[in-house]
């Protein structure tokens, strides 16, 4: 089986493949109703879906829709939430991993960890159809393998990492600034008690926050153009607040 490293270098690319395949096989490959189709069709036609507007979501969504697969371009679209799936299931593997390094036990806990997530009812429904909330986990798990890393071994590095997976999670749905945001704060704490948070590292890491976030000049620029579902709202400051904040769900009960 070999030693406790090469099981730990193995596991979590035998997690993503065997995840992508049962994925895959059970993708759901047809136009789909309510959000599904509306993302669908946003993707395909570089459109605008409903708040918060989802841009990251949308050009990736159009890139698998263009890619040579043995599948409609529905199921194409669909495919990138399989993908998202299979990767966040690597990464929570991954994260595990970090907690006890070079341990054979490691090793179970990271495939009982993907095990449990992957098989869960709601997480293989959006692991096989066209939703946000797959990227939406990738984004989560990738920040938390990150913090994971930082907890092991920690470097001025992390911080950069952290800073580029918070900003195109951000970049996707402004909701993970609440998990971001207390993970940061752990991470910047974590530096700062080491004597290793400088204005350098500070600064370097928020130029890449911001430039992960041009990804919202998506929105007004399609606006302009009169994308599909666009709202002719999104070339004003207010108006793309408005659109991005969600600021229309206010009354709902699941507003956040």
């Amino acid at each position: 089986m070999g030693t406790p490293a090469q099981l730990e270098r193995r596991a979590p690319a035998l997690i993503f493949a065997a995840a992508l395949a049962l994925y895959t096989a059970t993708l759901h490959g047809d136009v789909q109703a309510a959000d599904s189709g509306e993302f669908q069709i946003a993707a395909l036609l570089l459109g605008i879906p409903h708040p918060p507007g989802y841009p990251l979501f949308t050009l990736l969504g159009w890139v698998f829709s263009q890619l040579p697969l043995p599948l409609s371009v529905f199921g194409r679209v669909s495919w990138l939430s399989a993908v998202s799936a299979s990767l966040t299931l690597a990464m929570i593997g991954m994260a595990a991993l970090e907690v006890a390094p070079g341990r054979r036990g490691a090793v179970i806990a990271a495939i009982l960890a993907a095990l449990v997530l992957g098989g869960s009812a709601t997480f293989w429904a959006q692991a096989t159809t066209t939703n946000i909330r797959s990227l939406t986990a990738l984004m989560t798990a990738l920040m938390l393998w990150v913090s994971a890393r930082a907890w092991r071994d920690l470097s001025q590095a992390r911080l950069r990492e952290f800073a580029l997976w918070f900003g195109l999670g951000l970049g996707h749905h402004v909701s993970l600034v609440f998990i971001g945001g207390v993970l940061g704060v752990w991470l910047l704490a974590r530096l700062h008690r080491r004597r290793m948070l400088t204005i350098r590292v500070l600064a370097q890491a928020t130029l890449i926050f911001l430039a992960t976030q041009i990804v919202w000049l998506y929105l007004p620029l399609r606006d302009v153009a009169g994308a599909r579902f666009a709202p002719g709202s999104l070339n004003t400051l207010d108006g793309l607040l408005f659109h991005v904040l969600a600021r229309g769900f206010a009354g709902d009960m699941l507003a956040f």
